[in-house]
């Protein structure tokens, strides 16, 4: 689980986008342990990254 202080210092830098590598799932959401926080983690990783690839166009 997150710590409040591991949060602040590394979540940021988990989901952001790493050249051709995207994280989803529950540990890269706000709603940890359920299917709900993996399925907004996976929606969001696929909304980044369609908007990068439009935005590289």
């Amino acid at each position: 689980m997150w710590t409040e202080e591991a949060r602040r210092t590394h979540y940021k830098t988990l989901c952001s986008i790493d050249k051709r590598i995207v994280l989803a799932g529950e540990h890269a959401s706000y709603v940890g342990c359920w299917q709900e926080g993996a399925i907004l983690s996976a929606l969001d990783a696929i909304t980044r990254l369609h908007q990068r690839i439009v935005g590289a166009a």
